[in-house]
């Protein structure tokens, strides 16, 4: 980068520290809305904590980004697209009721269903000699 094309924050009408969720819908609403926005991050990659990450050199963690909840009609996140004039651009579809995530152990194998009644009723009937531990 040449001399000429570097900034200063004096170049910018915001500047956002962090490229976490929350940083992200706050630099994407400044820029809508005419700001120049400048997102700075210390790490390598953007997304802060919707992303997998690792700890110590030995931890892994996957938090599980490709679930969003509150996304019916009235939901936050529509609300949010909605704002940017996002929200016609983006179809969200529902979860399989009936199992939207499958465990696979050596035996059972489980579906994790929506709602804790029906999610209990599948650990009971994988589990059924941890009937009162999980009902407790």
């Amino acid at each position: 980068m040449s001399t000429s094309d570097t900034r200063t924050s004096n170049d910018f009408d915001a500047i956002v520290d962090g490229s976490g969720m929350g940083s992200m819908v706050a630099a994407v609403y400044l820029a809508a809305g005419g700001k120049r926005t400048l997102v700075l991050e210390s790490y390598d990659v953007i997304g802060g904590s919707t992303r997998v990450f690792r700890r110590a050199g030995k931890w892994e963690f996957d938090v599980g980004v490709h679930y969003l909840g509150d996304c019916g009609p009235a939901g936050q996140i529509p609300r949010i697209l909605r704002g940017v004039g996002l929200d016609k651009r983006i179809e969200f579809l529902p979860l399989d009721r009936d199992g939207f995530d499958t465990i696979v152990f050596p035996d059972p194998t489980l579906k994790i269903p929506v709602g804790w009644d029906n999610y209990q009723a599948n650990l009971i009937e994988a589990f059924p000699e941890e009937e009162r531990r999980i009902r407790r």
